[in-house]
């Protein structure tokens, strides 16, 4: 199984989307969780195979897991049991954990709040919410009292093996804070690496809009995080926009090594519609003055998802990092 962009992805991801509160027959949905696929077969020199390998039986701490796409996937690596006909089997799989945290408002979402999409999965008859914890708690904190919120548990079971940002980056309240959770990232790390000396050390997998397109009809996409970035919506999807240049040197700074990176050239979701629909009802450009520069982004925005047709999504940046 290479990289799940093919029928085998689809067909996974369909399977997996079963879990998802949108369910099966959801097309959106489902190329969502193909999305996801595709990244975590990026991480893993694109070959979701390896993926599965490097994941099965390991604990994964998942940063703005939101709705539970990301998570979904990931809970299928960690345990491999989604296949498993006979419920009995649940318990002789690999004991893979996935801590999926996240700071937002449990009743924030729509059409289903983070609070139903989660409960929702968690209760799923695939089983794969067994091996999830849904944490609400703020990110550096959590990790700033790792072992104050693991009391009671191994050391295998709070540390974590890999630590994932996937699309979560743009959700944080700025720079800064995107440096701080770095550091406090390589501070939990370290100490996971020190614990579990015989082990491989953890890894840091990001992934975010790179702010790159190859398809024409993405640049619309890129337009509305710029302008976003300028005049944020309260509560909306982009709140800290930086390049994936930018994140690897934070990243250095904060004791992190970028071992590769890798693009996905103009994946098959509706994220680039739902951004520029949002500047569109949103964006307040009052009291700018008419040769703007985000004016002029706001008005070739305006031009291109007309011109274009269908606007597509933008190109994503993969990164995996080790300890310096």
């Amino acid at each position: 199984m290479m990289a799940a962009s093919n029928g085998t992805g689809q067909e996974l991801a369909t399977t997996l989307s079963k879990s998802t509160i949108s369910g099966g027959s959801d097309a959106i949905q489902i190329f969502q969780l193909v999305h996801r696929l595709n990244i975590l077969a990026k991480w893993f020199n694109n070959d979701l195979d390896k993926a599965k390998a490097a994941l099965q039986g390991r604990c994964v701490l998942e940063l703005g897991c939101g709705q539970g796409d990301m998570t979904v996937a990931l809970a299928h690596l960690v345990q491999n049991q989604l296949h498993d006909e006979d419920s009995e089997h649940h318990d002789n799989v690999a004991k893979g954990k996935i801590l999926a945290l996240d700071p937002g408002d449990l009743d924030y979402g729509a059409p289903y709040t983070l609070r139903q999409a989660q409960k929702h999965i968690s209760d799923s008859a695939s089983g794969l919410g067994k091996c999830i914890n849904w944490i609400q708690y703020d990110p550096i904190e959590y990790l700033e009292n790792l072992d104050t919120q693991n009391e009671g548990t191994s050391t295998a079971d709070g540390l974590p093996d890999f630590i994932i940002l996937a699309h979560s980056i743009f959700y944080l309240p700025n720079e800064d804070y995107f440096s701080r959770l770095l550091r406090a990232l390589h501070n939990a790390a370290a100490q996971s690496q020190t614990q579990n000396k015989n082990g491989d050390p953890p890894r840091l997998l990001l992934a975010e809009w790179g702010l790159r397109v190859t398809n024409p009809a993405a640049e619309a996409h890129v337009l509305a995080v710029e302008i976003q970035k300028a005049r944020p919506i309260e509560e909306g999807n982009v709140q800290c926009v930086i390049s994936p240049a930018r994140i690897v040197e934070l990243a250095k700074e904060a004791g992190w090594r970028i071992e590769r990176e890798a693009w996905i050239e103009c994946p098959q979701v509706d994220d680039g519609k739902w951004e520029v629909g949002a500047v569109k009802a949103d964006t307040k450009l009052d009291g700018l003055h008419e040769d703007s520069e985000i004016k002029r982004k706001y008005q070739r925005m305006l031009e291109l998802s007309e011109k274009e047709g269908e606007v597509r999504s933008m190109d994503v940046w993969t990164g995996v990092f080790g300890l310096e």
